[in-house]
């Protein structure tokens, strides 16, 4: 991870068959520097989620808010730990 003080302090990561929220979010955080918003890109050839992940399973309530609300916030120290390769 860079340690530039422009790079994003926050990652929101927006379902990717929420097109109209990650633009919503896009639109919001625009002007602001610290903020990255990305859509989840993670599929498989038939579209499921990869078998294999790198990073921390979810808990049964980021999983309640990835599915209901559509996006996870993603704060700086756990941005900062997906550099190293296992965790």
């Amino acid at each position: 991870m860079s340690t530039d003080a422009s790079a994003p302090r926050w990652l929101i990561v927006v379902r990717r068959d929420k097109p109209a929220l990650y633009h919503d979010l896009s639109r919001t955080f625009q002007t602001t520097p610290q903020v990255a918003v990305i859509l989840d890109r993670r599929v498989t050839a038939r579209g499921e989620r990869p078998a294999t992940q790198r990073r921390t399973p979810l808990t049964a309530a980021e999983i309640e808010l990835w599915e209901t609300v559509g996006f996870r916030l993603i704060p700086p120290p756990i941005l900062a730990l997906q550099d190293t390769p296992y965790r």
